[in-house]
């Protein structure tokens, strides 16, 4: 259920790999799209003995235990959901009191709602929630039902890749 007082806010979470690289973003908005709170990771980068040890698992422990673990225990503006571009991120449903969506093409699943993206409904998105939590799928439906004729859920992750982009520019790779 939406609590009308208290406002509508999305925590976009993404994990963005490059040359070896790993760096978290998250960029939390209202309804409108407007920013709230924007958190970026210094990035993380696997030496060559780590990636041996880790070998198949390492990718899931950065994205995961690591990277995400990081940005949700730094939360300063608590989300009514957060959606994810990575669906490994799923799991840190575990670790939050809010709900965690995967946003993604093509999804098969009983955990699946198609939600149309932005207030022209140009495209239908598949939005597949925990199935540890079944009672996410109907928040998150309701959620976004709601931010989708005012926004579109897909393009604060275009704003969170320039962000992280900038913050590594001008030296501000840490949690703001």
């Amino acid at each position: 259920m939406i609590d009308e007082h208290e406002g509508i806010k999305i925590g976009f979470l993404t994990i963005q790999h490059d040359a070896g690289e790993y760096v978290g973003g998250l960029l939390t908005t209202n309804d409108y799209g407007l920013p709230l709170e924007f958190l970026c990771t210094k990035p993380v980068a696997p030496s060559r003995l780590q990636r041996i040890l880790y070998g198949d698992i390492l990718e899931y422990h950065l994205t995961v235990e690591l990277i995400g673990k990081t940005i949700l225990s730094s939360v300063n503006v608590p989300p009514s959901l957060f959606l994810v571009k990575e669906e490994t991120l799923l799991d840190l449903r575990k670790e939050s009191s809010y709900p965690i969506a995967f946003i993604g093409p093509n999804l098969m699943s009983d955990d699946v709602v198609k939600i149309p993206d932005g207030p022209e409904g140009q495209s239908a998105l598949d939005v597949k929630t925990c199935s540890s939590h079944p009672n996410d799928k109907s928040v998150v439906k309701e959620i976004l039902e709601v931010c989708t004729t005012k926004m579109s859920i897909t393009e604060p992750f275009v704003r969170i890749e320039a962000a992280i982009k900038e913050a590594r520019k001008s030296g501000m790779d840490s949690k703001r």
